[in-house]
Order: C-alpha cells, then sequence, then structure tokens
C-alpha cells in the first residue's frame, strides 16, 4: 500500500496516510462487525450495542495558543467515504479555527459545567450508546504520541503505543520502519507498517482479531480495494 500511497501522493489531488489507514480500518470493522459492538452499563445491567454505522472517532493535534491541544475528530460512515472525501473532513478541522469547531465550543461549555452536570455526562456516556455514539463514534483511530512517550516506552518497555479515542475498538498506527522480507529466495527490505488494536476482550476473542487483522493486511497489500492504484498500474507506469 505504501508504493500506492505514494504514486496517488504526487497525482494532483493528493491522499493522506491518515486517509488510507481510516477507511481501510472502518473496512474491516464492516468486514467483521463485531469490532463495532461495544458494552454500556445501564441502571440495572450491563447491555451490548451493536452500531448500526461505522464513525471514526479521529484523535487530531492542533496548535494554539502556544501550546498543543488534542481534538477529537467524528467522521461518519466512513466505510462509505471516498479517500478524498475523508481528507476534506480532515483538512476542515485543521485550517478551520479552533473557536469555530462545534468540538471546540462543546469542550468550553463542559468546562463550565458544575460538578454534578459533569457526572451526569459521564454517567450518559457510560450507558446510553446514542448519547456516546453522539460524541465518541464507534471506533478509535490516532496515530498521537509524544517523544518523551516514545523514549520512555522504548526503554522500559520495547514497544511503542498511541493516544485512542475512549472506544470499543482501537486501531494505532506507530511507526514505518524497513525491514527484511524473504521475496523469490532473496532477503529484500521493505518499508513495513506496525499497526496495534485495542479491544474490548469482554466482547472479542483473540482468534477473531487475528482474522481482522489478517484482512487488514490483505486490504493493504491490494491497494485498489480502499481506492488507491492497483501495484500492476503502477509497475506500468514505472516500466514506462
Amino acid at each position: 500500500m505504501l508504493k500506492a500511497y505514494k504514486e496517488a501522493k504526487a497525482t494532483a489531488e493528493p491522499v493522506s496516510l491518515n486517509a488510507c489507514l481510516i477507511k481501510a480500518t472502518s473496512l474491516v470493522i464492516e468486514k467483521f462487525p463485531r469490532l463495532n459492538h461495544h458494552l454500556f452499563h445501564g441502571i440495572l445491567r450491563k447491555y451490548e450495542v451493536e452500531f448500526d454505522e461505522i464513525s471514526c472517532n479521529m484523535v487530531m493535534l492542533r496548535e494554539h495558543d502556544d501550546e498543543l491541544i488534542l481534538l477529537p475528530v467524528i467522521i461518519e460512515r466512513t466505510n462509505e467515504l471516498s479517500l478524498n472525501q475523508i481528507d476534506e473532513v480532515i483538512a476542515y478541522h485543521l485550517k478551520t479555527p479552533l473557536h469555530d469547531l462545534p468540538q471546540v465550543q462543546g469542550m468550553q461549555k463542559m468546562k463550565a459545567l458544575p460538578v454534578l452536570g459533569m457526572k451526569l455526562f459521564s454517567y450518559l456516556c457510560r450507558s446510553n450508546h446514542r448519547f456516546y455514539r453522539k460524541y465518541f463514534g464507534t471506533y478509535g483511530y490516532s496515530s498521537l504520541i509524544t517523544e518523551d512517550e516514545r523514549v520512555w516506552q522504548e526503554d522500559r518497555l520495547g514497544i511503542i503505543s498511541t493516544s485512542v479515542a475512549n472506544t470499543g475498538v482501537a486501531f494505532q498506527p506507530t511507526s514505518i520502519s524497513m525491514q527484511p522480507f524473504v521475496i523469490d529466495d532473496q532477503v529484500l527490505p521493505r518499508s513495513t507498517l506496525t499497526m496495534t488494536v485495542l479491544g474490548d476482550h469482554y466482547l472479542l476473542d483473540a482468534h477473531y482479531g487475528l482474522m481482522a487483522m489478517r484482512y487488514f493486511r490483505t486490504l493493504l497489500e491490494n491497494p485498489q480495494m480502499i481506492g488507491l492504484p492497483a501495484r500492476l498500474e503502477l509497475g506500468k507506469q514505472e516500466a514506462s
């Protein structure tokens, strides 16, 4: 996919890597719908909900008044959108003045809420799936990590994780690096994407998650499935 992405990026209508990964992850959820389930805590019991649409909660980093803020962006029905349509939503939230964005206006109102109002908001997020869906979407996507977190996790844990949305399942693209692969009996370097998936094991088992990630790999290895040029077409262009 990375090769096809670089080709598309050089065109008159370039696409972002985030758009490609959001499209791919939403198609994974479409194929494996249990990833779109969420557990809620009602007054008397827990209950499970399968959302009837796929909406991505992308966590975005923006600068405001010499400080960095995390901005949640809900992109609705990402499995039905084209890469350019996803990019349009991302670009809008990157360029629009923060005070004009409804998320920021909502956060300012929440800051003014009394303690009881904040507790009510928290309770509704845990217990009402329609309320939750409005503010958090149905799944999370984030590639954000601070340099301090990266150093600490590499030194202490040997892994890198990221900040993600408060959703039932979340995808974390952590790094792209060169890795050795055996291709036609030769060891060759290839750009490799590392992706982490977080899920609620009350709803998902490891086998289901493994099958989902195998399909995710299929999407990346066949970029035309997410709207990028096929590798065969790229090969012809390079040959000419």
